[in-house]
């Protein structure tokens, strides 16, 4: 029997690069997720010391919605 699989807020709020969102997301190019950022459906954080672009998780899981 399989384990259930646990509700994502239960899981660490990490950091994802732009390269993980898009997979999350299940897009297969990063100008997916540029585009929700232009949109205002989900805000990036810029860690000090670095000019790439990270989401937390929960931001980009509560945008993920399962295939029909």
């Amino acid at each position: 029997m399989e384990e259930p699989i646990s509700h994502f807020s239960q899981h660490p709020d990490y950091l994802l690069t732009m390269t993980q969102a898009t997979k999350v997301l299940g897009y297969k190019d990063y100008r997916m997720v540029k585009k929700l950022v232009d949109q205002n459906l989900l805000v990036p954080l810029q860690v000090s010391g670095s000019k790439r672009l990270r989401f937390r998780y929960h931001d980009v899981m509560n945008l993920a919605k399962p295939r029909k």
